[in-house]
């Protein structure tokens, strides 16, 4: 039996404790902006990869986590990108719960399904001596659902030199692999009322969001946010 056939050996047998470690992430609502609750689901995702972490604290948002088994910015190898923040306040979106073979809660397809791959596949390269022969860092952003403002510089230091990067949210149907996205933007609308006229601010939003919404490419879109003022 090769290291690689004794990894999936130990992998295939893993099937309660990933849905115990998903059913915990997912339980710990990490709502981008609700900082406690992104460190909450960062720090259990830390106690189940078993790699060196280096922790780069948010400004605004929460942590990011910087794990490694001696790689470094500037060295080949594989970087792995994921996120542990979600789009859900816990008053929105709470819960985990499971139907059959179907698992159901805030984030369990974006992106915290993702992450419980990742600790397993590490942890199981780990159980065959294979990860210390692997170059790789694996990067887990706390920011990732408003665009990554925060975490985009030390994202794009530590890909430097790499030989691929693998990003581990959920493919399309069939299990396509995505291998291109076009990226996100932000955009701030101010809406003024022109003096002598019926015009009103709230008349000037609803102008803008139809003439957005006429002018949008679907077709070349991924997610999309604007606020208006």
């Amino acid at each position: 039996m090769t290291a690689l056939d004794e990894s999936l050996a130990w992998l295939r047998a893993q099937g309660p404790a990933m849905e115990a470690l998903l059913g915990a992430l997912v339980e710990t609502t990490s709502y981008t902006a609700d900082r406690a609750g992104v460190n909450a689901a960062g720090a259990l995702l830390r106690a189940a990869v078993p790699l060196t972490c280096e922790v780069v604290e948010g400004e605004r948002y929460g942590d990011h986590l910087l794990f490694h088994n001696g790689r470094r910015a500037g060295d080949p190898g594989v970087v792995i990108v994921g996120h542990h923040d979600t789009v859900f306040p816990r008053e929105v979106f709470a819960g985990w719960h499971t139907e059959a073979r179907h698992g159901f809660g805030p984030g369990c397809f974006d992106m915290k399904g993702g992450l419980v791959v990742i600790a397993f596949a590490l942890k199981a390269l780990e159980t065959s001596g294979l990860l210390e022969k692997v170059p790789l860092s694996f990067v887990s952003v706390a920011d990732e659902e408003v665009g990554s403002p925060e975490s985009r510089a030390a994202l794009a230091h530590l890909a430097r030199g790499a030989d691929a990067a693998l990003v581990f949210e959920a493919g399309r149907a069939g299990d396509a692999i995505i291998t291109r996205r076009k990226g996100t933007a932000t955009v701030v609308a101010h809406a003024r009322a022109r003096p002598r006229t019926r015009a009103t601010r709230s008349e000037a939003r609803a102008r803008w969001w139809r003439w957005r919404g006429s002018s949008s490419r679907p077709r070349r879109s991924t997610k999309r946010r604007a606020r208006s003022r």
